[in-house]
C-alpha cells in the first residue's frame, strides 16, 4: 500500500543543527467493537392527527414528524405504531420497528453521536428512553473501521471495515487484541550522549491521546514478566495503573529506535556562519550574496542556495543514520566478515555519525551532522570557512596529498629581460637580435610575482607577492618537459624542439638554460619567405630565429598538501539543481584574474575517485595568438585549452566530476592567412598539456603560420580565494565525537569472539601515494593509527602500489596474507585503553593477549597491518546491545619495515565498528 509507513517530520528548525530520533512504538490494544445506541417510545391509542414527535441532535437541523402528514393515523394504535416506526427508518436517523405493539424500538447508527438525540413528543407519545448506549469502541480509527495491520497513522482510505461485532446476535461474542503501532519522532534528541536515541525525554503514548511523562523507556532486561529482549525498549509498569494511563492491554508500550535524522535550517547557505542553512524547497524566489560575492545574487523559485543542492525541507540519504537492527538465530560468520570487512574497505560503511564541525574546520561550527559530512576545503584565505589547503601560486593547479607535477610554460624572446625570466646574449654576439648559440635562458622563480595573470609571467604588481614566500616546503623545479620553438619550415616539416647545450639549476628555484646552435632551416612558417637556422652559431652572422622560444617546466610539489578527506564516492556535491558554479564558492569575484573570461562560471575543477585532490583552473578571455602549427594536421597550443566535446558524459568519465561551464561556441578557433575563422576538430585534445589541436582540412603547408583564439585554461594566482565542499565518510569506529568519548565508550569492553579472519591485510598505499589501492581505492581510510605514533595521517602511506612478498608480487597496494599464527578466539577478548587517534577514530591501545604473524614483504615500507573478527557484546552500553554483533579490527602501522604481524603492546591497537545491519544474535 502506497504511503502506509509514512513518516511525518517536524519543520525544519529556524537556527542552528537539529537531530531527530524517529522510533517506532508498539502496543497491545483491545479493539472494542462500536455500539448502537438505543431508544423506545409507546404510542397512545387516543393519538390524534397533527400530534408530532421530535429528533434534535443540537447539531444538525431537528427532524419533526407529524402524524396523518407524515405518518399514518392507522385502524388501531398497533398499527399507529407500525406507520410512525416505519417513518422513522425511513428518515435515515435509525432503524425503527414495532414488533406487532404499541411500542417503537430505535437503533441508531453505530457510534456515540447517537446518544447525542433529544426525543421530544406531544402526550400521545410517550418517551419511555431517550437514546443510549452508543459508543465508538476502542482501539479503532472510526465507529466502523479498523487500522490496517494495526497502523496508527495510516491513510484513512486503507482502513478495514469493523467487523468485530457478531451480526447474527449484534453484540461482541470474544475479545479482541490489535498489536498496534505508530512512528514517534522526538526533536532535538543529543545523538552525542545517547547515541541509542532513548534517553530521559522519550515518554510512551502507547493507545493514549498524548503521551505520558510518567513513563520511560527502559532496555527490555531484568524487567518483571517480560523475557529479556536485547534492542527491545519497554515503558510501563505491567499493572493495571500503567494499563490505564497507557490504553493498553498489558500494560507496556514497546519501541525499537529507526533512526537519526538531521536537519538543515531555513536560514540559508552562509559559508562562515550558517553552512547547515538552506531555502525551503517551496520558495517563490530568493537572493544570495554568496553566490557571486559580493554581488547580490536572485535565486529562482525551486532552486537551492546551496552548493550541494539541497533544501531543508527535503530530506537524502546523507541526513539519515539507520539505526534499524536484524535480529537472526542462525549466521553464517564466515561469510558475514568478508562482507562487514570488504564494506569497510571499500568505504561503504555508514553505521556512525558525526557532526562535521566536530571533524574539521568548517563554516565556524556551523557544519552538518552525518556519517558524511560537508567538508569544506579553503584555497587562498584563512578565513575560518574551512580547512587550509594552500595558496594559489600562479603555477598550481592540482592541490593533492600525493606528491604531483604541475607544468607550467613560459615564453621568452630572444631580448626578453625581467626579473623573472631574462636572456644574456651570446658573448659571440652581444648585440644579436635572433637567437644565438650559448644565449642563456635565466629563469628565476624567487622573482616571480604571483599576484598576476596566468599569462603575464613577466610582470611585476607594486606589491609584489613571491613565489618562494607562499609555495609549499620542499616545492622544486625538476625538469625541463620541453622545450620548443615557434617556427617551422612550409616545405617541410621539421623538428621543432630546442638544441640545448646545458642546463643548470634543476632541483632548485633558479634554472639556467644555455641554447646549442641549430642549423635547421626556418622560414616562419610563410610560404616563399627565405629560410634561417632557428640558432645561429659558428659565425659572428645574426642568422637565427626570432620568434618565440617556449619551455615547459615540471614544478614538483611534496604529499600533504591536498585535500583533508578523501571525497566520497557515492555522495559527491556536483549538483543538478543547484546555483552558481556547484561546489565551487569564491570569497569575492572581485580578486578573480583581469583575464577571466567574461561569465559567471568561470572556474573549471575536478576530482578523482580515491585521490585527496582538486584540479582547478580558470577559463581565460578569448586570447588570439599566432602560431606556427606542428604539421599540416595539428596545432599545438602553448597553453590548455578550453573546450567542450558535445558527447561528453559522466557515464564516460567515471572517475571525475566535470562541469562544462561553456558550450562548445567556446572551442578553439584557427585560420590561414584571410580565411575565415574555423573549429578545431572535436579529437583535438582540450584541457590537456599537451596542446594538440587537429584540424581538417589539411594546412596547405607542412608548417604554416596560423591565427588562432582560444579560451586558455590558467592557474590562479594569489589574489584569488576559494572554497571547495565535498562529502566524505566520517570515521565509522563507534563513538567518535569531538573531546572526550570515555562518558559513551564502554571501559573495559569485553566481548565474546565468535571468528576470527585466518587472514591479514597488508595495506601499503595510502594518500601520500601517487596510485591507488585495488580493489579498493581508500582501503586505510577507516582504520585508526597508534596514537601514542603521533598525529599521523592517511597522506604518511606514500610507498607505491607495488606490493611483494616472496616470490609474488603485485601491482595492488594491498595483499591479503594467509596467517601462519592463529587469532585465537576460544577466550573472552578484553579491549582497554580508550584512546582516539588524529583523525578521531576511537581505539583501544590495549589488546588483550593478541598475537598474530604471517610472511614479511619483500621489502621495508610503510604500511597497514590488520585482522578483522566478529564478535558477541557481553554487557548493554550506551553503544551497544546485549547480544549484538560488532566488527572488531586489530591492527598495527609498521613505520618502515618488512614484517605483517599484530601483538599486544608492539603498535597493535582495536577498533569497535557497529555492524552494517546492526546484527543482533536472537534466541
Amino acid at each position: 500500500l502506497p504511503n502506509l509507513n509514512l513518516i511525518d517530520l517536524p519543520d525544519p528548525p529556524a537556527t542552528g543543527k537539529r537531530t531527530d530520533f524517529v522510533y517506532l512504538e508498539v502496543w497491545r490494544a483491545l479493539v472494542h467493537p462500536s455500539t448502537s445506541a438505543t431508544a423506545k417510545i409507546r404510542v397512545a391509542e387516543n393519538i390524534l392527527g397533527g400530534d408530532q414527535i421530535t429528533f434534535d441532535n443540537g447539531v444538525d437541523p431537528a427532524t419533526t414528524l407529524t402524524c396523518v402528514t407524515d405518518f399514518s393515523l392507522g385502524a388501531d394504535v398497533y398499527e399507529t405504531a407500525l406507520n410512525l416506526a416505519t417513518a422513522i427508518t425511513n428518515t435515515g436517523l435509525a432503524d425503527a420497528e414495532s414488533r406487532g405493539t404499541d411500542f417503537i424500538f430505535m437503533t441508531f447508527p453505530q457510534g456515540s453521536s447517537g446518544n447525542d438525540f433529544v426525543i421530544t413528543a406531544d402526550a400521545t407519545i410517550g418517551i419511555i428512553q431517550q437514546p443510549t448506549g452508543g459508543s465508538d469502541g476502542n482501539g479503532k480509527p472510526a465507529s466502523d473501521k479498523i487500522y490496517i495491520y494495526g497502523n496508527t497513522q495510516s491513510d484513512s482510505g486503507s482502513w478495514l471495515d469493523d467487523d468485530v461485532l457478531d451480526t447474527l446476535v449484534n453484540r461482541e461474542t470474544t475479545k479482541r487484541v490489535q498489536l498496534q503501532y505508530r512512528f514517534r519522532v522526538r526533536e532535538n534528541v543529543d545523538y552525542k550522549t545517547t547515541p541509542n536515541g532513548f534517553g530521559a525525554v522519550i515518554f510512551p503514548q502507547g493507545g493514549a491521546l498524548t503521551e505520558d511523562t510518567n513513563y520511560l523507556y527502559l532496555p527490555c532486561k531484568n524487567i518483571s514478566g517480560l523475557n529479556d529482549d536485547n534492542g527491545l525498549w519497554v515503558a510501563g509498569n505491567g499493572d493495571q495503573t500503567s494499563a490505564t494511563d497507557l490504553n493498553t492491554v498489558d500494560g507496556y508500550v514497546y519501541a525499537i529506535p529507526i533512526c537519526f535524522v538531521n536537519r538543515r535550517n531555513t536560514g540559508g547557505f552562509v559559508p562562515l556562519t550558517n553552512v547547515n542553512g538552506a531555502l525551503l524547497s517551496t520558495h517563490t524566489g530568493a537572493t544570495s550574496s554568496y553566490i557571486y560575492p559580493p554581488a547580490l545574487t536572485v535565486i529562482s523559485a525551486g532552486v537551492s542556495d546551496r552548493p550541494d543542492g539541497l533544501f531543508a525541507d527535503k530530506i537524502v540519504s546523507t541526513d539519515i543514520l539507520d539505526m534499524r537492527r536484524k535480529v537472526v538465530d542462525n549466521l553464517d560468520l564466515g561469510k558475514e566478515l568478508d562482507y562487514q570487512f570488504q564494506s569497510l574497505l571499500d568505504n561503504n560503511y555508514k553505521t556512525w555519525q558525526m557532526d562535521g564541525s566536530d571533524l574539521n574546520d568548517i563554516g565556524s561550527g556551523s557544519g552538518d551532522v552525518s556519517h558524511t559530512p560537508l567538508v569544506c576545503d579553503q584555497i587562498g584565505t584563512a578565513s575560518p570557512y574551512g580547512n587550509e589547503v594552500g595558496l594559489f601560486d600562479h603555477i598550481r593547479r592540482r592541490f593533492s596529498s600525493h606528491p604531483v607535477i604541475d607544468r607550467v610554460v613560459i615564453e621568452v624572446l630572444p631580448n626578453t629581460s625581467t626579473p623573472f625570466v631574462s636572456v644574456t646574449p651570446s658573448p659571440d654576439l652581444p648585440g644579436r637580435t635572433k637567437w644565438h648559440s650559448f644565449d642563456v635562458i635565466e629563469i628565476d622563480f624567487s622573482n616571480l610575482d604571483v599576484t598576476q595573470d596566468y599569462a603575464s609571467f613577466n610582470l611585476t604588481s607594486g606589491s609584489p607577492v613571491y613565489f618562494t614566500d607562499v609555495m609549499p616546503a620542499n616545492t622544486q623545479v625538476l625538469d625541463i618537459i620541453e622545450i620548443w620553438h615557434d617556427d617551422g619550415n612550409t616545405t617541410s616539416a621539421i623538428d621543432q624542439s630546442v638544441s640545448l647545450s646545458r642546463v643548470l639549476g634543476l632541483g632548485t628555484n633558479q634554472i639556467s638554460v644555455e641554447l646549442a646552435v641549430n642549423d635547421t632551416l626556418a622560414n616562419g612558417g610563410v610560404i616563399g619567405d627565405p629560410t634561417y637556422k632557428l640558432v645561429g652559431g659558428g659565425s659572428v652572422v645574426d642568422e637565427g630565429s626570432s620568434r618565440r622560444i617556449f619551455i615547459a617546466l615540471a614544478v614538483s610539489y611534496t604529499e600533504g598538501n591536498g585535500l583533508t578527506m578523501t571525497p566520497s564516492v557515492t555522495d559527491y556535491v556536483v549538483p543538478p539543481g543547484s546555483f552558481g558554479q556547484g561546489a565551487i564558492l569564491e570569497t569575492d569575484t572581485a580578486n578573480r584574474p583581469t583575464d577571466i573570461v567574461a561569465q559567471d562560471n568561470a572556474i573549471e575543477y575536478a576530482l578523482q575517485d580515491g585521490y585527496r585532490e582538486i584540479l582547478i583552473e580558470y577559463i581565460g578571455e578569448r586570447k588570439t595568438d599566432q602560431l606556427v602549427s606542428f604539421n599540416q594536421n595539428t596545432i599545438k597550443l602553448p597553453y590548455k585549452a578550453y573546450g567542450v566535446v558535445p558527447t561528453f558524459s559522466s557515464e564516460l568519465n567515471p572517475n571525475k566530476t566535470f562541469l562544462p561551464h561553456l558550450d562548445n561556441t567556446y572551442n578553439p578557433q584557427y585560420r590561414e592567412g584571410a580565411d575565415p575563422y574555423a573549429y578545431v576538430g572535436i579529437s583535438s585534445e582540450f584541457g590537456s598539456t599537451s596542446g594538440l589541436m587537429y584540424v581538417s582540412p589539411a594546412l596547405s603547408a607542412h608548417q604554416v603560420l596560423v591565427d588562432v583564439q582560444y579560451n586558455p585554461l590558467g592557474a590562479l594566482n594569489t589574489q584569488n580565494e576559494m572554497m571547495l565542499y565535498y562529502r566524505s565518510l566520517a570515521p565509522q569506529t563507534a563513538g567518535a565525537k569531538a573531546g572526550l568519548v570515555t562518558d559513551i565508550v564502554s571501559e573495559p569492553l569485553v566481548l565474546e569472539p565468535l571468528i576470527g579472519s585466518n587472514f591479514m591485510y597488508s595495506i601499503q598505499i595510502g594518500k601520500g601515494g601517487t596510485q591507488i589501492s585495488y580493489p579498493y581505492h581508500s582501503p586505510g581510510d577507516q582504520i585508526a593509527f597508534d596514537p601514542d605514533l603521533g598525529s599521523l595521517k592517511e597522506w604518511d602511506l606514500k610507498a607505491s602500489g607495488v606490493i611483494s612478498t616472496g616470490d609474488f608480487n603485485i601491482n595492488t597496494g594491498l595483499l591479503k596474507l594467509s596467517i601462519l599464527t592463529p587469532l585465537d578466539i576460544s577466550a573472552d577478548l578484553t579491549l582497554e585503553g580508550v584512546d582516539k587517534d588524529g583523525q578521531s577514530r576511537v581505539v583501544y591501545t590495549d589488546v588483550d593477549g593478541t598475537a598474530v604473524y604471517t610472511v614479511p614483504l619483500s621489502g621495508a615500507s610503510q604500511h597497514k597491518t590488520v585482522v578483522p573478527m566478529l564478535c558477541r557484546v557481553k554487557a548493554s552500553s550506551l553503544l551497544f546491545s546485549e547480544d549484538e554483533v560488532v566488527l572488531v579490527l586489530i591492527s598495527r602501522y609498521s613505520e618502515l619495515d618488512a614484517s605483517n604481524y599484530v601483538a599486544s603492546g608492539d603498535r597493535t591497537i582495536a577498533s569497535v565498528y557497529s555492524t552494517k545491519n546492526r546484527i543482533l544474535i536472537g534466541g
